[in-house]
């Protein structure tokens, strides 16, 4: 929802693969039409998802193929829909999209990960920092992990929309660490 609804009318990246996948598909000028954001980030997926069978085994790969793959789906039925059905989203305002949007985002992405799983992407591979660096939580791994891809970002969308992306990205991070730990009593991978 942050990213069909927040994200994506802001023109702010959130991090993560659906980030790249919004660079892509703006670089390229592709609308919902042809490839969206939902599409790119399935695609985008893919090698990470291989990775991570070897890494965290049969059960983790199952559970996040599923997550990664519902998670763009959904952003991709969602983004067809509104655009099929003429709708217009408008932007919330900034503090707003960041808030909340990044908030959602890391509970969404804690609530996956509780399970033992995660939604792909940069998830995994701040797990697998994680699990092989115990020290370093799941939420600084993504930071750290998503910091190249929102420096990217400002060379597309802007430094003050790159700027709320980081925000966003320390927010989803925090919520991230934050329910892992003491909502659902989880340290590390």
């Amino acid at each position: 929802i942050p990213v069909v609804f927040m994200f994506k009318p802001a023109n702010t990246p959130p991090g993560g693969l659906m980030s790249i996948a919004m660079m892509i598909c703006k670089v390229m000028g592709w609308n919902a039409d042809k490839v969206n954001p939902g599409d790119m980030s399935f695609l985008l997926n893919i090698p990470l998802l291989i990775i991570s069978l070897y890494v965290f085994g049969k059960g983790y790969f199952a559970k996040t193929a599923y997550a990664s793959l519902a998670y763009p789906a959904y952003v991709s039925i969602l983004i067809k829909t509104i655009s099929y059905l003429d709708i217009t989203v408008t932007a919330p305002h900034c503090l707003i999209t960041v808030i909340f949007g990044g908030a959602l985002q890391g509970f969404g992405v804690a609530l996956a990960m509780a399970s033992g799983a995660s939604t792909g992407g940069t998830d995994i591979i701040a797990q697998m920092i994680n699990h092989f660096k115990p020290l370093i939580t799941i939420g600084v791994a993504l930071a750290l992990a998503n910091g190249l891809i929102l420096v990217t970002a400002a060379s597309i969308y802007g430094l003050a929309a790159a700027t709320s992306g980081i925000a966003i990205m320390l927010i989803t991070s925090f919520v991230v660490d934050t329910s892992l730990k003491h909502v659902f009593k989880i340290d590390h991978f």
